[in-house]
């Protein structure tokens, strides 16, 4: 055992800054690094950017410690930002989702889990799915998580709304696809606050919800946020043409970051809460907006400089439609 020699044997402090300076990193203070090290891991502030700012193990010329630490928290803030309407999103969709099928189906699960109400029943994707919904109540007792646990033991059912608290964000759209056109009509009803076909409406809730799903995991499991463009869905302006989110738009389509922020205002439907969402973006920018990071932040994840203005524009859009209503 003692003669082991370790891929990656411990370096302290110093030894990780006589690293960074031989890769080409500018040091300006090293008691300052050592501590932007002790705060932030090693692992996470290097090769979590490395795709970024090195080239063969090397940074790029100009680039310091300082830099990649301000880069770091501008990243860090965002993320937390965008992971924190995530999860609003997946609360209000499973909401809207559990009230459709128990006001159609029942609240026992042998009713409301029926394959018969859904499309493609006899599907084996359809079947596999249904049945892993099921064990999340029909696992042994002590392996519950509440609230499911609480209602097993006290309840002659287990409703939706209890339920869908305990499946995953992906089980619950992948049985949102399975619901039969009206009743995606619902949903959709619920969980979008304009109106246009309904098979766009459709179309952009599915895209919309799996946009969300795929960065916040990026995000849960701090994997390659910025540079991530999702391979099989994209946030399309003619799914929302003519509405107050076509000012959002530059490209036709978005698959990046700026995909999930314009995904969380289409999904957001309380005015309220999507303003404290783009406030706090805006907020964000602007605190950072002295320092030579925005730029190349934005360029990488597709974030609009302008993004502040578009806000606004969307916002004028909302209020003179509101008045016209009224």
């Amino acid at each position: 055992m003692k003669d082991r020699i370790p891929d990656k044997p411990f370096k302290n402090l110093d030894e990780l800054v006589d690293i960074l300076e031989s890769r080409n990193l500018i040091i300006e203070n090293r008691d300052q690094a050592k501590e932007i090290l002790l705060t932030f891991s090693y692992y996470d502030l290097i090769n979590g950017y490395k795709d970024l700012f090195m080239i063969n193990d090397t940074f790029k010329d100009n680039i310091s410690l300082s830099y990649l630490n301000l880069f770091s928290m501008f990243d860090r803030t965002l993320q937390n930002t965008l992971f924190q309407y995530s999860v609003l999103v997946e609360t209000s969709f499973k909401t809207a989702l559990s009230y459709v099928i128990s006001s159609k189906y029942g609240v026992f699960e042998d009713e409301y889990l029926r394959k018969d109400n859904y499309i493609r029943s006899n599907n084996s994707k359809t079947i596999k799915l249904l049945e892993d919904i099921k064990q999340v109540y029909r696992q042994p007792y002590r392996w519950m998580s509440q609230p499911t646990k609480h209602y097993r033991k006290t309840k002659n059912h287990i409703p939706p709304w209890i339920l869908f608290k305990n499946i995953s964000f992906d089980q619950s759209i992948k049985l949102y696809e399975i619901l039969r056109p009206q009743d995606k009509e619902e949903v959709c009803r619920f969980m979008l606050d304009f109106e246009t076909d309904a098979e766009k409406q459709k179309e952009l809730l599915k895209v919309s919800l799996n946009l969300v799903r795929r960065f916040r995991n990026k995000i849960a499991h701090n994997l390659k946020f910025i540079s991530y463009l999702d391979p099989t869905y994209s946030i399309n302006k003619s799914l929302l043409k003519s509405s107050r989110y076509e000012c959002m738009f530059d490209e036709q389509s978005y698959n990046n970051v700026y995909s999930m922020i314009i995904s969380l205002n289409v999904l957001v439907k309380n005015i309220f809460i999507k303003s404290h969402l783009n406030s706090s973006i805006v907020i964000l920018m602007n605190s950072f907006k002295n320092y030579d990071i925005i730029e190349y932040y934005c360029k990488k994840t597709g974030i609009p400089l302008d993004f502040e203005e578009r806000i606004k524009r969307y916002t004028i859009y909302t209020k003179d439609n509101l008045q016209k209503h009224n």
